[in-house]
């Protein structure tokens, strides 16, 4: 059945990004994940926005929002919208850079998150939980729900938790993006290696008429299917499933803690896999700090671990979205029969 659906390459130089392909597989792990009800409820909010940003009106697709945002120019591959919203200024709400090596005690969460270099993945997560928590705008509930499903994805990637320190990095490497590989390899710099899980799903990317029946659409549906059939029985040590049936306010008192401990646990990824075996000597070229292009072997670990953690996160966005479902229909953000407020 994934025959011609899976491309399986390990040393590309053209590549597909994690901005689109690694979301929609946390969306569609996710979606896969909920129940039905909830799923349509989440989905009845998000389409309320389809008429701006047309085919986002779903979780597997909505979570490519917050990057169409940045877009400032058609660029068919990443952005192929032609709305161009330009909209720069939540750059810093993908990530946290939290050092490699670590500062501060791992017994103590909040104080490895005070060590953080750039970034507010954080902070916006949390505040995003305190909005659903009251907010009565169906507007603003929308945008939450867009922003979580992105941000959540994007700190399961290691590199989007973390950024090695040395004395030709000594403010960090901004999450691999400042180590540039040589060429040949499957990625410009080791952050978009792991953004495009080494170039292993080719080129699937989201396009605003990317319906159910598209090649592109069936592939993330099956390789999603795929990756739980292969990672839906790993045990979540963060363990956010205990909230699921929880009412939402004991949910999120706890789930702010969880998500602290989800960025210490990507960035240990991090240190223990995606810096780990490199040599990080920098040659100087052009002002930039170059280092060979990592093995195929640790490639193939990019892509063992990358999956894994788009099935960890999807699993653990389904209960968060279980959460928010229940708190949309409670706050009555939406009239269920047209799918406005």
């Amino acid at each position: 059945m994934l025959k011609g659906v899976m491309v399986w390459l390990w040393l590309v130089v053209d590549v597909a990004a994690w901005w689109d392909n690694g979301h929609m597989l946390v969306g569609e792990v996710a979606t896969q994940r909920m129940q039905p009800a909830d799923v349509e409820t989440i989905h009845l909010l998000l389409r309320q926005w389809d008429s701006d940003f047309p085919n986002t009106g779903e979780i597997t697709t909505a979570s490519i929002w917050p990057d169409l945002m940045k877009c400032n120019s058609v660029v068919s591959t990443f952005c192929p919208s032609e709305l161009t919203p330009s909209w720069s200024l939540w750059n810093a709400w993908h990530y946290v850079n939290l050092p490699v090596p670590l500062q501060a005690s791992h017994d103590d969460v909040d104080a490895v998150l005070a060590t953080n270099l750039d970034g507010a993945a954080d902070r916006v997560l949390l505040g995003i939980l305190q909005t659903l928590r009251t907010t009565h705008s169906p507007w603003t509930a929308n945008q939450a729900v867009r922003l979580f499903i992105h941000i959540f994805g994007d700190v399961h990637n290691p590199l989007h938790a973390a950024a090695t320190v040395s004395s030709d990095l000594p403010k960090g490497d901004l999450g691999g993006n400042a180590l540039v590989l040589d060429q040949p390899c499957s990625a410009m710099n080791l952050h978009a290696m792991w953004d495009s899980i080494a170039g292993v799903y080719g080129t699937v990317n989201w396009t605003p008429d990317m319906d159910a029946e598209s090649c592109n659409r069936r592939a993330v549906v099956a390789n999603a299917t795929r990756l739980l059939q292969a990672h839906g029985n790993t045990r979540d040590p963060v363990d956010f499933g205990q909230w699921r049936d929880a009412p939402y306010a004991v949910f999120e008192r706890h789930a702010r803690d969880l998500i602290k401990r989800v960025l210490l646990e990507s960035h240990d990824v991090a240190d223990r896999v995606a810096y780990a075996g490199l040599n990080l000597t920098c040659e100087r070229k052009n002002l930039q700090c170059h280092i060979p292009c990592p093995s195929a072997q640790y490639q193939r670990h990019v892509i063992e671990t990358a999956e894994e953690r788009i099935v960890v996160g999807g699993m653990r966005l389904s209960v968060i979205l279980t959460q928010f479902a229940r708190q949309i229909r409670a706050l009555q953000l939406l009239n269920v029969d047209a799918g406005r407020p």
